[in-house]
């Protein structure tokens, strides 16, 4: 059973990033992207969210190299929308034990982002093409290919390269590389794609799914 690890990082698409930030914290804090910071390339560098008392305190107090400050739930999903108008992916790490209510989510672009660089290094590997190191988000996309006019926005803002889109053929998304991030789908001007639950890709990371099975009454 897949919740929500608490070890590795799982892609969460924007409307459960910005549920969380809304319904949850009483702390929030933010601070300087590492990989960012490493690559040298991307702006703005403060993007990274702690969610809840136990991650936010800690990067208070021991986060001043980074940058960390504590920022309101409007200045945090002012940072996720910024972001995802970029493309970016959200990617959250969560304590599955405290209900989903400590954490980190963090606005990462494929240029620089640590884990999704590993993701395409090892894909170039014979037999390790479906490998990944990030958990998916429990959704798919689905396409409406009456809507679709092939543009290839979808292909380009893609970080997975899961989607195909060629003037000659239907539009096509790879199951297996999609992660569900919904990025291709908030970003498509035509309306021609959305995310949907898909029960192949495992729990998503909702709190109140979560909840539900921690409690035993899911």
């Amino acid at each position: 059973m897949v919740l929500g690890p608490d070890s590795s990082s799982r892609i969460i698409p924007f409307p459960y990033a910005k549920s969380i930030i809304l319904r949850e914290p009483d702390y929030i804090a933010v601070m300087d992207c590492p990989c960012r910071l490493a690559r040298d390339s991307c702006l703005p560098i403060n993007v990274c969210i702690a969610v809840g008392k136990t991650t936010a305190s800690f990067w208070l107090e021991h986060g001043e190299k980074y940058h960390s400050r504590r920022i309101s739930q409007e200045e945090a999903i002012e940072i996720l929308s910024q972001g995802r108008k970029k493309g970016n992916v959200l990617t959250a790490w969560f304590k599955v034990a405290t209900g989903g209510r400590t954490g980190v989510i963090c606005s990462c672009c494929s240029c620089c982002c640590g884990g999704i660089e590993g993701m395409r290094i090892i894909s170039k590997l014979k037999g390790a093409e479906s490998i990944s190191n990030i958990a998916p988000s429990g959704y798919s996309v689905r396409v409406f290919e009456d809507k679709c006019f092939s543009c290839g926005k979808c292909v380009e803002v893609c970080p997975f390269g899961a989607s195909t889109v060629l003037p000659w053929e239907k539009p096509r998304i790879n199951s297996e590389k999609c992660l569900g991030c919904a990025v291709c789908a908030e970003l498509c001007q035509a309306g021609a794609r959305e995310i949907f639950l898909d029960p192949e890709k495992g729990y998503p990371l909702d709190l109140d799914i979560a909840r539900q099975v921690i409690e035993g009454t899911r």
